[in-house]
């Protein structure tokens, strides 16, 4: 073999079409389909152990997504276009009863900890590590299920994974809402230019809120229904999310629901920093179609696949119909030179955060902005 790897002319590879070749090409062709399942896997071990490794869950989370976002060998590689549709799906429909597993052990981790087993240093790293869980996996998942409006399964199963992060409305405001409004003033989860994430935070939380109201009240009544009919998507969320947080309490206890607010409370933050990143000070006129350029994107090597491509958000709004593998991440698409977690730290601090934005706000109105969005900003 040469020095880059390949087989000389005249050369026998002597691993050509072998077990060995076929299996790791079956590998790296699933990798993204298997890899969230394999890793809620490990963490539902790691809880099931015990509250001593509660450490442990944050270790590996950041340690794995350092591997995932510094070895991947493409950032934005495809994975191959012929897997079939059960291992693509294989991720949204285990991911469910992964994460119903993990809350399981978490609470019994805190409920049944022994005498100074459970020290403050360990309930918090297991608070934050499943508040991570939450905010990645279960709201992704979330997320893709929210979607699928012509199945009232999925959509149910969306908003039962939306439930471990204290957002019931969003099946709603989300798919109605939010994707008809990102990038204009109407849209209470875009954040504006100059707008800290500690001054977004009430006024996003709340505004989805009533807009997810206002939204589903208007959609019963061209039904010829009340606001009050149990076909109501909103009652629905709230419904699935008191059952979550009761179940919380009777199986873990008062100690063991606290702590499952906690994680949620943490997940909730996690997902609203999200929504201030991924619209920030970009602006579109009302009425006017949503480009690829009116979000903001990551690729983020391995993690971007892992995380059935959340990060390729801008084709997601311009297409939200499609299936999260048929995502692509476009050269029109502005994007954030940062992996995502470090994405996440920096948006918190409102000074370090227009540091490191504001000239790529100044570059996007360059670039991608046209007369009319130009004139709104300066308006």
């Amino acid at each position: 073999m040469d020095v880059d790897g390949q087989t000389q002319p005249g050369k026998a590879d002597p691993f050509r079409n072998t077990p060995i070749r076929r299996g790791v090409a079956a590998t790296l062709s699933a990798a993204p389909y298997i890899s969230l399942p394999l890793v809620l896997i490990l963490l539902s071990a790691l809880l099931a152990a015990g509250a001593a490794y509660l450490p442990w869950m944050i270790a590996i989370v950041l340690l794995l997504g350092y591997l995932a976002d510094t070895l991947g060998l493409n950032a934005d590689a495809e994975p191959p276009a012929d897997n079939p549709h059960w291992l693509r799906e294989l991720p949204i429909y285990t991911t469910i009863p992964l994460v119903l597993l993990a809350t399981i052990f978490f609470l019994h981790a805190i409920s049944d900890a022994a005498p100074g087993e459970l020290t403050p240093f360990r309930l918090v790293c297991g608070i934050i590590a499943m508040g991570m869980l939450y905010g990645t996996a279960a709201a992704i998942v979330g997320h893709d299920l929210i979607h699928r409006i012509g199945s009232p399964r999925d959509v149910a199963l969306g908003q039962l994974m939306m439930a471990f992060v204290l957002d019931p409305t969003d099946a709603v405001e989300h798919v109605y809402g939010h994707h008809r409004n990102a990038a204009t003033p109407a849209d209470s989860t875009t954040a504006r230019r100059n707008e800290g994430f500690w001054s977004f935070l009430p006024r996003a939380v709340t505004g989805a809120a009533a807009s997810a109201w206002a939204i589903e009240t208007r959609r019963q009544a061209r039904r010829g229904r009340t606001r009050w009919t149990w076909r109501n998507l909103v009652l629905h969320g709230v419904l699935i999310q008191a059952v979550i947080i009761v179940l919380a309490f009777l199986l873990g206890g008062t100690a063991g629901g606290l702590a499952f607010l906690a994680a949620a409370l943490v997940a909730r933050l996690l997902g609203e920093v999200t929504k201030y990143i991924s619209h920030y000070g970009l602006v579109r006129v009302p009425g006017q179609p949503i480009e690829q350029r009116h979000s903001w994107n990551a690729s983020g090597a391995v993690s971007a696949q892992m995380m059935l491509r959340a990060a390729w958000h801008s084709d997601h709004h311009v297409h939200p119909d499609r299936p999260y593998w048929s995502l692509n991440l476009h050269d029109d698409a502005p994007r954030i030179p940062l992996p995502a977690g470090i994405v996440m730290l920096v948006a918190i601090v409102p000074p370090l955060w227009r540091r490191v934005m504001h000239p790529r706000l100044a570059a996007w109105d360059a670039k991608f902005a046209t007369p009319a969005e130009l004139s709104i900003l300066r308006g």
